[in-house]
């Protein structure tokens, strides 16, 4: 059993049921959080489909859901190929006990500045451009990975247990150095995934507070 958890913006919708769609014949249920609206859109009433949040937007903490059995972490501005699911457990088998992603970085803290870290990691790993070499990351992109049933209940209470908005990333990070885990990234083409150009990012509220992003890295990778 696999099991997909997105968390919905509300002023991204309906263009973020293109998500939903790529990943309802890949996994057995999809787990939404459904941030910012108030009631649950007719287009969403789907039998692999649960709504397990609503309300005010609680950020990407709403991806994880508690789940026992394979579990993807989604973004609802991404559309997933069609072999997305099979393409992990393909490689989970090559790499078992093992956080798989398409996404992230190679640094760890402390760091001066955060969005200068990213930009400037020679191994960073984008979702949206091509990578050709398999290579373990420090921070995986919780948009784009892939936890084995025998990682994730550990990883959920850890992620349950934080109190971080808008930054899962950071948390799975410093899940995996707790436990000396690794997290995979895998090669993957750039036309790989589909993107939905929303109107409104995360990337462009975090980088306004370059400090501030800064300081949350380095007290959660401590």
């Amino acid at each position: 059993m696999i099991a997909a958890g997105i968390a919905l913006l509300a002023d991204r919708f309906p263009r973020s049921l293109e998500t939903i769609e790529s990943l309802l014949p890949q996994v057995d249920k999809i787990l939404l959080s459904l941030n910012g609206f108030n009631h649950i859109p007719e287009e969403l009433s789907h039998p692999k489909v649960g709504v397990y949040y609503m309300g005010v937007n609680i950020g990407d903490i709403g991806k994880f859901h508690n789940w026992d059995g394979d579990f993807v972490s989604c973004d609802d501005d991404l559309i997933y190929p069609d072999t997305y699911i099979q393409d992990f457990l393909a490689a989970s088998k090559q790499y078992p006990d093992t956080i798989l992603t398409h996404h992230g970085n190679t640094f760890e803290a402390p760091v001066d500045n955060w969005f200068r870290a990213k930009a400037e990691d020679p191994k960073a790993v984008r979702c949206l451009q091509g990578n050709k070499e398999i290579q373990e990351l420090s921070v995986p992109g919780t948009g784009v990975s892939y936890y084995p049933a025998s990682l994730y209940p550990s990883v959920y209470e850890f992620v349950k247990a934080s109190d971080q908005y808008n930054c899962q990333d950071m948390v799975v990070g410093a899940w995996l150095k707790r436990e000396g885990s690794k997290a995979v990234a895998l090669t993957h083409e750039s036309a790989y995934f589909g993107y939905t150009h929303p109107e409104h990012t995360i990337w462009e509220e975090t980088v306004q507070d370059r400090q501030k992003q800064t300081e949350k890295f380095n007290r959660i990778l401590a």
